[in-house]
């Protein structure tokens, strides 16, 4: 009797110690996530823009689902969803003191995991018109893509700017800033790149900070009950001879 009763107490400890093995989370490298439930988490908050830069709020807007297809054509819409897009917002920031009348808009699109937001990303950069261009500034994400997208008009007056878009990714969040400076020379694509930069270094910063660890269930749960029923099983086996 005593025998019996000390190998099911050891088999019960024994199976539960496993069990909690089996329970503990594996952290891989890069497994944060920022909470994004509605585009209302993805509004950069006046600590997260950069020092002289205005966000204008009644420039922003949400993207909604809907607003993926004729923003980003039907394949990549098609990569967003297959891949766990949750939600995606446009801002809008104005430079207070720098020339040309500069600014910057950025998009953020949000997903369930990095490794969604990383196939997104992928898909996304072949949708960047311009041309690539090397990056060595400290200030920039490490995965920042940047492309001098040339001029264009973005004025009623027809007005010319100079274009940089910086196309990154932190944890879960793809992200696309843009530069705009006016005129077409290559001091105002210089301009537009730093208004580019400031804006992406801010805005990047601000996103880490909304980083979280993630959370993994594990697939051993459905197994605790047998693992703990199991010594309990076998001791009454032998005490029946089986």
């Amino acid at each position: 009797m005593i025998p019996a009763l000390r190998t099911h107490w050891i088999g019960v400890l024994v199976a539960v110690l496993l069990a909690g093995s089996w329970l503990m989370p594996v952290r891989a490298a890069d497994t944060n996530v920022i909470r994004v439930n509605s585009s209302a988490d993805l509004i950069a908050p006046a600590g997260g823009v950069p020092a002289n830069f205005t966000q204008r709020a009644s420039l922003g807007q949400s993207i909604s689902t809907i607003g993926l297809l004729p923003l980003l054509g039907k394949h990549i819409t098609n990569v967003f969803q297959h891949n766990g897009w949750t939600a995606g917002y446009h801002g809008w920031l104005d430079s207070n003191d720098l020339g040309g009348d500069a600014f910057s808009t950025y998009d953020f699109y949000g997903f369930k995991d990095t490794a969604g937001a990383q196939k997104a990303a992928s898909a996304y950069l072949g949708l960047v018109l311009g041309v690539q261009t090397p990056i060595s500034d400290p200030r920039l994400p490490s995965n920042a893509t940047v492309f001098i997208d040339g001029t264009g008009t973005y004025d009623p007056n027809g007005q010319p700017y100079t274009v940089v878009e910086i196309v990154f990714r932190v944890n879960n969040v793809v992200a696309d800033v843009t530069g705009y400076n006016t005129g077409n020379s290559s001091a105002d694509t210089d301009a537009a790149r730093q208004t580019a930069t400031i804006a992406t270094a801010s805005l990047a910063s601000w996103l880490r900070t909304q980083s979280h660890p993630a959370k993994h269930a594990s697939l051993f749960v459905p197994l605790l009950p047998l693992a703990l029923i199991a010594p309990i099983i076998r001791v009454r086996g032998r005490r029946q001879g089986v």
